[in-house]
């Protein structure tokens, strides 16, 4: 990943993925109109790439959590059967799984201030990556959508707004 820096691409991450499964890169901020992701060697397909400030939400997802990378809506289409009745194969249509992301209990003052552009976006329908525990579990992560109620975070008590989010979890 790079940037032009009005003189020259500056890197601000390099990444050597293993396999295919998606991934995230976080780096050190930088401000630039010009970026680019610079592919080399290999024959390669990029689906989604997004460039931006990420959102970060104060305290932990709640459990109960299934990873992100485990969601999975699987259609079993009609199996092929032998001319005795015999079941030989199944096939499926994959293409994404569905998860609540429920937040540890926020502040009003973060859920007012720095969460409510992230909160009205969601709500029209947007696609964004989210990473539920990026430092203890790096595959939980994915490019979701809404899938659900809008976000309107109601107060817990008097000090507390709960976060939640039912999202449709890209699978490919």
């Amino acid at each position: 990943v790079e940037y032009y820096s009005g003189s020259a691409w500056v890197t601000a991450a390099t990444v050597t993925p293993s396999d295919n499964d998606p991934f995230m890169v976080a780096f050190a901020s930088a401000s630039s109109a010009q970026w680019r992701v610079r592919v080399t060697g290999g024959t390669f397909a990029l689906g989604v790439v997004y460039i931006g400030a990420a959102l970060v939400m104060p305290g932990s997802v709640q459990v109960p959590h299934t990873p992100l990378n485990l969601c999975e809506t699987v259609t079993l289409l009609d199996g092929n059967l032998s001319r005795n009745g015999q079941f030989l194969q199944s096939e499926i249509e994959m293409v994404s799984g569905t998860a609540t992301v429920t937040f540890e209990v926020q502040t009003p003052s973060f859920v007012i201030n720095s969460f409510n552009a992230f909160r009205q976006w969601f709500n029209r329908g947007n696609a964004f990556f989210v990473a539920c525990a990026p430092t203890a579990w790096p595959q939980d992560m994915g490019y979701v959508w809404r899938d659900g109620d809008e976000i309107v975070p109601p107060f817990r008590d008097a000090v507390f707004m709960d976060v939640a989010m039912k999202v449709r979890v890209y699978r490919g």
